[in-house]
């Protein structure tokens, strides 16, 4: 059968690989009287000239472009996806591979995919006001920056572990290594490259946890906020870089307690600049202020209002209302106290028009871009407005 994956298949897939769940206290939810989201369709991505098969990561850019992860019919060609302010096809990018500007988002290849312990999919997207495109290139271990028409610009990030000696350099100028010897495997034999341009390495990685390198399952979900810093998630901590790769910060540790995670996912922020970071199998998300310090944490393991079965995705909208995403069904809004206000779940409760609900972003002027799975379509992407 063919293996298919929503936007959030990273953090569905890392729950497939732990036994339990555990889950934290919460902050207190309170009741809405009328707890339904109204949102209204705007348009449908026009996906006839290019389906978008799996995969299903979006982002919208400051001008309203709309951009697709796409993993092709046979699970592993891997491609950037673009939609006007219309939701029409302008164009696609990419291929499978290592080199600059190529993807590698799941273990395994066509002929010999992995099994469920192979390890969760890792191609996550974001977009900054200017219409730069970062990629978090999970099993590449990077973060690759392409400008609006899909021109690779940088990249940086590297595995936390040096998995093999270095090549040697055959041919250097001015401190970078321009050839390398090609003997031997060449993902075990060469050091990680923290910082690339113009296809040289400014700077390598060396063996062991480095700032500014990734861990299992690699560079994983990925944001950029107002002032356009990049946030990357790599299940247990989080690390906020500068547009040009430079590690600012990082935060978090593996855990249960507060300013822990257990499944680290996309980023979201508000005005204030407070950070909201869904905690997957700790069953709520997380409040930090812009330095990372712990503030606040929401939800439960559950189904009922306020509660999560894992939670996959923060965005925030221009009045500070924050949207989390889950493997229920369900988008559901909250102020930034933690108070839930409203949800709004599938129509067709999995089996109508709109099917499993899978990624979700948001533009300047607050509509909502929600990206839907069904077997016989794959994504289907659609704009709202909130009524």
């Amino acid at each position: 059968m063919k293996r298919i994956t929503i936007g959030s298949s990273l953090l569905c897939g890392v729950a497939l690989l732990l036994i339990a769940l555990n889950a934290s206290s919460s902050a207190a939810v309170a009741a809405s009287s009328d707890p339904t989201l109204n949102l209204e369709i705007v348009w449908k991505a026009e996906t006839a000239t290019h389906p978008i098969v799996g995969g299903g990561s979006i982002a919208v850019d400051g001008q309203g472009n709309l951009y697709v992860t796409d993993y092709g019919a046979d699970g592993y060609t891997f491609q950037i996806v673009k939609f006007d302010v219309e939701g029409r096809f302008v164009t696609a990018w990419g291929q499978t591979g290592t080199a600059p500007g190529e993807f590698n988002w799941r273990p395994g290849n066509s002929e010999n995919p992995p099994d469920a312990e192979g390890g969760p999919d890792a191609g996550f997207i974001a977009a900054d006001a200017d219409g730069n495109l970062y990629v978090a290139d999970g099993y590449n271990f990077r973060v690759q920056k392409f400008d609006a028409m899909g021109s690779y610009v940088l990249e940086w990030g590297g595995p936390i572990e040096d998995r093999g000696q270095e090549r040697s350099c055959r041919l250097r100028s001015l401190g970078l290594c321009l050839e390398w010897e090609s003997a031997g495997d060449d993902y075990g034999q060469r050091r990680p490259c923290r910082l690339r341009s113009l296809g040289l390495c400014l700077e390598w990685a060396t063996a062991g946890k480095s700032d500014g390198q990734f861990g299992f399952p690699g560079a994983g979900p990925i944001s950029i906020d107002s002032l356009g810093n990049v946030y990357v998630s790599d299940f247990a901590h989080v690390q906020r870089f500068n547009k040009e790769g430079l590690l600012l910060s990082e935060f978090g540790i593996a855990g249960t307690g507060d300013g822990e995670f257990n499944g680290a996912a996309q980023v979201g922020w508000d005005s204030q600049g407070n950070l909201y970071v869904p905690d997957l199998l700790n069953g709520r998300f997380q409040k930090f202020d812009a330095e990372g310090n712990f503030l606040l944490a929401v939800g439960s393991a559950g189904d009922a209002d306020g509660e999560f079965g894992f939670p996959l995705q923060v965005v925030v909208d221009s009045q500070d209302r924050v949207f989390v995403t889950d493997n229920t069904n369900r988008l559901q809004m909250f102020d930034t106290y933690g108070n839930f206000l409203a949800k709004w779940t599938d129509p067709g409760n999995g089996e109508g028009p709109y099917a499993v609900l899978g990624a979700v972003a948001v533009d300047a002027e607050d509509n909502l871009y929600i990206a839907y799975y069904r077997e016989e379509d794959g994504i289907t992407i659609y704009k709202f407005r909130q009524e």
